[in-house]
């Protein structure tokens, strides 16, 4: 039998509450979608003007459509290598601005999830990133510190201790291995230790995003502690829901790509502008669905939070006052005296 929560939705479907909850915040939905495609701009723009540069008219037309050629490699070799240093020291900028941007909307999202208000969710939104923004880059410090942990464990020394006890390899070398299938199979499984690791890492933080914005902490030590003993004493409730939003995200993704790829695999010399506007249509509705899917993670992680964390108990600032209702109140200092006169 299917236990509800404090908000009336059965343990079971949390996810698809989730997700609801999600996408009914249009406007923020497609205000977050629309920051990312900002972020993307410079490193777009950069490309098209050097390769617009290269190709001129100096190519047949369509020529260079389904991909670039040995000859146009060796002739713009200068200009692709420098294309790409600079893309990297871009993209090393522009990944430091996508993670603040991604410490804001936490904030944001989780703001407007825990008030049970409606209008004016862009204002909501917007003024929990600000509140939030500094208490979750603190948590995105120990995240980052976390994530590196995780990297050398499935990686480096522990990893290499593991094959030397299990495999009495010598070094973490799997080339050293007789049969390249067992290779194949040990390398696909330190990639799933190393990815199922960093899937509860950063569960664990999103959990604690909300444990903090819900109690309004501003130590991300007591909640990451806290948000943990919640995970470990009840894994299948605070793991479901992720774990469903996530196969849908595997699966939007997949249906995705292949999408993408028929609608290249169509583009010809005679293409308009019309088939590069599909695509780019067809590229950002993939980004806002993994965007509401993305909000859906906090919604769900309010949703399971209130349903097993009870709420603090708060004293009443007004409990010892004497006043009408919803006017104003008097607080009784001891020793007064009131008497009532019928």
């Amino acid at each position: 039998m299917s236990t509800t929560n404090q908000d009336g939705v059965p343990q079971g479907a949390i996810y698809a509450a989730a997700i609801r909850s999600a996408i009914g915040r249009v406007p923020i939905w497609l205000l977050t979608t629309l920051m990312l495609l900002l972020l993307a701009l410079p490193s777009g723009l950069l490309t098209e003007q050097v390769y617009g540069s290269a190709v001129g008219n100096r190519y047949e037309a369509g020529s260079l459509l389904s991909k670039l050629h040995m000859d146009f490699r060796a002739d713009h070799s200068a200009e692709l290598g420098a294309l790409a240093a600079q893309l990297g020291k871009l993209s090393t900028l522009l990944a430091a601005f996508s993670i603040l941007l991604g410490i804001f909307t936490a904030g944001g999202w989780l703001r407007v999830f825990l008030e049970r208000t409606e209008g004016r969710s862009v204002r909501r939104f917007l003024s929990g990133g600000a509140h939030h923004f500094w208490r979750f880059l603190r948590l995105a410090v120990i995240v980052l510190l976390l994530l590196s942990a995780a990297y050398w464990i499935a990686f480096e020394e522990p990893w290499e201790r593991l094959l030397e006890f299990w495999m009495q390899l010598p070094s973490a070398d799997l080339e050293a291995l007789d049969s390249e299938l067992d290779a194949q199979r040990l390398a696909l499984f330190q990639a799933g230790i190393h990815q199922f690791m960093v899937a509860m890492i950063m569960t664990w933080a999103i959990f604690t995003r909300a444990r903090m914005s819900m109690f309004d902490s501003k130590s991300s030590v007591w909640a990451g502690f806290a948000s943990l003993f919640t995970m470990l004493r009840h894994p299948i409730r605070t793991l479901r829901p992720m774990l469903a939003i996530l196969i849908l995200e595997g699966l939007i993704i997949l249906a995705a790509g292949s999408i993408h790829s028929w609608l290249e695999s169509g583009l010809t010399a005679e293409a308009g502008w019309q088939s590069v506007a599909l695509i780019f249509t067809c590229s950002a509705g993939v980004l806002v669905l993994l965007e509401i899917l993305h909000a859906a993670r906090y919604s769900a992680a309010v949703f399971v939070t209130r349903s097993i964390v009870p709420p603090l108990s708060r004293p009443d600032p007004w409990k010892h006052s004497i006043g009408a209702p919803g006017g104003p109140q008097y607080p009784i200092v001891e020793g007064d005296e009131y008497d009532v006169s019928l």
